[in-house]
């Protein structure tokens, strides 16, 4: 299922959020839409109005950010995001695709990679000598081949999934789009993260 993020600020900004939330629902049902508040100006009571008035949920993210300053409200507003992102699960290329409206990331039959898609336009995987439309880009080295469907990408910073061409910046390679990422930078503190799976074994009866 596809999945977008809409993102608000303060209560003008749900006046905005409001009419593109009700087009999706009703002209795009498969994609889920979530929605979060950064929390500047916030007053639950006031907000719930809004909310009400313009019939949308309670938003699914709180960020509550209150900054001194614009800068730092962009910072913190940047850093709170990556939060929900990071928790999205966002470990490949191809749940990024999920949760990516117009993107697409099939595996290749004979296992050489990936067929990315963005706006319905791509390349054939199946030939090792032509690059994809859809370039992907880690850190600014240039991934020309759909390989990368295979690589596990951890400890990011930013995705950027850009509708193409995109020539200016990224080169001609770029036709289709891009895909940016940018694993984030270290810091003067040790951090871990630590994720966990498990499975339920399941029986049938008669």
């Amino acid at each position: 299922m596809k999945k977008i993020l809409l993102i608000a600020g303060t209560r003008p900004n749900f006046i905005k959020l409001a009419p593109l939330y009700h087009r999706l629902r009703e002209e795009a049902p498969e994609i889920r839409c979530f929605i979060c508040h950064t929390g500047q100006h916030f007053d639950f009571n006031m907000s719930d109005i809004f909310w009400q008035n313009l019939e949308l949920p309670v938003p699914d993210f709180q960020l509550n950010i209150k900054g001194s300053g614009v800068a730092d409200t962009i910072g913190k507003t940047i850093l709170g995001i990556n939060e929900v992102i990071r928790q999205q699960d966002l470990t490949s290329l191809a749940k990024i695709a999920e949760r990516t409206p117009d993107l697409t990331v099939g595996a290749a039959s004979n296992g050489a990679g990936a067929q990315v898609t963005l706006r319905g336009i791509g390349s054939l995987p199946t030939s090792i000598g032509v690059e994809q439309s859809v370039a992907t880009v880690v850190d600014g080295a240039y991934y020309g081949q759909g390989r990368i469907i295979v690589e596990g990408f951890f400890d990011l910073a930013r995705v950027e999934v850009l509708k193409g061409p995109q020539a200016l910046f990224f080169g001609k390679n770029a036709t289709a789009g891009v895909i940016a990422i940018t694993t984030a930078d270290p810091t003067d503190k040790p951090e871990l993260h630590l994720t966990g799976r498990y499975e339920f074994a399941g029986e049938q009866t008669q």
